[in-house]
Formats: structure tokens, sequence, C-alpha cells
């Protein structure tokens, strides 16, 4: 592999991971280090004389560096949809595409893994030019082959990382929870983590939603073990989106303060038959469909679009993290004015110091759930210097 920040020239990586499928199915793996936060790298992957094109790529972006992601889930076998949402989905310029579950339809098949997902994913150099990270989906199943086709972070099955403003957390929920305790013991403590609860958004996705409404064939509303073990526990953890597929279909709703969407429209056949009436869900399509979530600084901004690229659902979600501003730099008689921006519905304490030591409440404020989420705070100042914070109130 050649690479460098600007000439694939300047570097050549040649310690190379070779797994062998079978006689004529190889997987080659290059794991590049040292790399630094949001940079662009450009390279090649060569085989004697034999060479690809040059590929650019950026790495991780910075925590308070605006970003967008894909999403779509069950693209199964299809293909033509799948190109069809890549070349639309990359005229809004993600930086990473994740994907709920379902890639191919068997995860044994070397051919499926070939003509269902890589090639798709080579349209327009997409994934040679963007990271792409999935949960694992029934379809996609526990094979070795499921595993061999991919390079995901932790064990590959569940794990979180950080990208820009937000932290990712992908679970898998094709092992229940009497069967694998240990899963639920790590989404526990890592939604507890204190990095954690201060990123702008904490995204949770796995592939069977806790919840369905469509489901060709019946007898499938969802998964109850999720519903009793996770759905709480986002709850509890101040999760702020959940995605998920399973279904071939658009839903999206709220429960105790956590948003749900089922983005199952990749290209799988389309469910149209009604199961369930789930209340949480507001907004419902069954109709082929990949979506976008920008986030940008404490706002996540999430839409929708069909096949034909048009709009079919948007919403906006403010972060838990409070930000203070001024409202007026002078103040007036001894009194200042400054907002108190946060999520709707949530209590923020404000507090005052001279010292940045010693902190002193001066008003508990709930953002409104309707209109602006901002507050207003006018607070006598009886000190040449002194400072402002809030915090979400216990």
């Amino acid at each position: 592999m050649d690479w460098g920040r600007s000439n694939v020239n300047e570097n050549t990586f040649t310690r190379i991971e070779t797994l062998k499928i079978d006689n004529t199915h190889y997987v080659q793996r290059a794991t590049l280090t040292a790399l630094e936060t949001e940079t662009t790298y450009v390279y090649r992957v060569r085989s004697g004389t034999n060479a690809t094109v040059t590929f650019t790529f950026r790495t991780a972006p910075r925590p308070n560096t605006p970003i967008a992601v894909a999403w779509w889930g069950d693209n199964h076998q299809g293909t033509v949809t799948l190109r069809t949402h890549i070349a639309n989905m990359l005229a809004h310029g993600p930086d990473m595409i994740c994907v709920a579950g379902d890639m191919v339809n068997s995860g044994n098949a070397i051919g499926e893994w070939h003509n269902y997902w890589f090639k798709p994913l080579e349209h327009l150099n997409c994934a040679q030019t963007r990271p792409v990270i999935f949960a694992r989906g029934n379809h996609d199943g526990e094979h070795a082959l499921a595993y061999a086709y991919s390079a995901l972070p932790g064990n590959e099955a569940w794990f979180a990382f950080d990208y820009g403003p937000c932290r990712f957390i992908f679970l898998d929920s094709e092992t229940e929870t009497s069967s694998t305790p240990e899963q639920l013991a790590w989404l526990e403590n890592e939604l507890s983590r204190l990095e954690t609860q201060r990123a702008a958004f904490r995204i949770v996705c796995f592939h069977r939603p806790p919840w369905v409404n469509l489901w060709n064939g019946g007898g499938h509303t969802g998964e109850t073990w999720v519903r009793n073990d996770w759905v709480p526990l986002f709850a509890q953890k101040n999760v702020d989106v959940v995605i998920g597929g399973h279904a071939h279909n658009y839903n999206r709703g709220a429960s105790n303060g956590v948003t749900y969407v089922i983005s199952g429209g990749g290209g799988g056949t389309l469910d149209i038959e009604r199961v369930a009436n789930w209340p949480l869900f507001t907004v419902e399509y069954s109709r082929y469909h990949f979506c976008l979530m920008e986030v940008d600084q404490q706002t996540l901004t999430w839409q929708a679009f069909d096949n034909n690229n048009q709009l079919i659902d948007l919403f906006t979600l403010q972060s838990r993290v409070p930000v203070v501003e001024w409202k007026d730099l002078n103040a007036n008689d001894g009194v200042v004015s400054f907002t108190v921006k946060g999520k709707p519905g949530v209590r923020y304490l404000l507090q005052g110091s001279a010292d940045m030591t010693s902190w002193t409440s001066l008003a508990t404020n709930v953002v409104p759930t309707s209109g602006p989420p901002v507050i207003t705070n006018t607070i006598a100042v009886d000190q040449f210097q002194r400072f402002f914070r809030a915090q979400v109130a216990p």
C-alpha cells in the first residue's frame, strides 16, 4: 500500500495481513497507524506492477467539527436500489456511512458478499474514500465470512467510537442477553462513562428493533428482549437516537426522550403488511430510502430521502450539553443577561463563581418543549470578575 499526505510515493506499507478464504479468495488487510486527526491522505493498493488508481480519505474529525453520516439498512439483493442510494447520498457529501445490518441474504455465500455488498460500494468510489461501519444482521449471521469481510472496532460485534461531536455505539442484536450477558454489562459501562455522557449526542445502532409495525407474513412485532433489556437503559443513560433495520420500511418516533428510527429501505423487498400500531411511531413509509444525519456543534439534523432523492422525513434534536452565551456583553446597573440553550424538557442548573473553584447555584431552568430551546437569565453581578456555567440538574 502506497500512501502519503499529498503523494502516494511518500510511504510504502508492506506488512499486509493475508487471510485465505478458499483457493480463489483471499482477504488482504493493511492497518496504518499514527495517522493524524482530521487529516486528508492519499493511497493506492499495489501488487507487483498492477496498481489501483489513487484514492483520498480523511481521518476522523475533531470533536467540534461538523459531520455528516449516511445511514441505511437491509440492502440484501437490491443492488440496483443500493447503487441509486449511493449516487444520491454522495451528492450530500457524507463523511461516514453506517449500515443497520443485512448487507447480504446469506452470510455464508461468497458470491453475495461480492455482488450485494462490495460491488455496489465501489460505485463512484464510495467505500474507497470514506469509512463504512455496520451492525450485524440476521442474514449476515455469525458465519466466518461475515467477520472475514469486515474490519470493525473492538470485538467486531459490539463496539463504540468517537466521531466528531458524537459517541457511536454499535450492538449485536443477534445474540440475546441470556446467551451473552457480557454485552449488556459492556453497554451499561459504556453508557455510564463520563466521556460518553459528555458527548454532544449518543447514537446507538443495531439490527433488530424493539418495535415493528410492518412485517410481511405476520408474527413479528419487535424484539421483546431488546425492549426489556436495552430500551430502559437507553432512557436512563440519555441516548439520543437509536437506529435499527430488519423491517424493510421507515419508521420514526420517540419514547422517554429517545428517538427511534427504523431504516430498512436499502434494497430488500419492502414490508407492507401491518402487524402492529406501536404508538411511539409518528412517521411511517414503506419506501426504499436512505438517511442523512448532520451534526453541527449542539444540533443534530436528520433527513430521510426516498430512492428518487426526495425528502420524506426531517427532524432536529438539541444536545443535552448546555451552551451559555452572552445576550448583552455590557452590565447595566450591575445586571448581566445571557442565555442557556439545551434539550427541550431538560432541567439545567445555572451556577456562578469568582474563582472557577467554588460555585454557587443561581437559577434552575427547564428548557421549553415548544419554541426555541433557549432560556434567558438576568443575573446581578457584584464582583469585577465573574464566571458562569450551566449543567444538567440532578
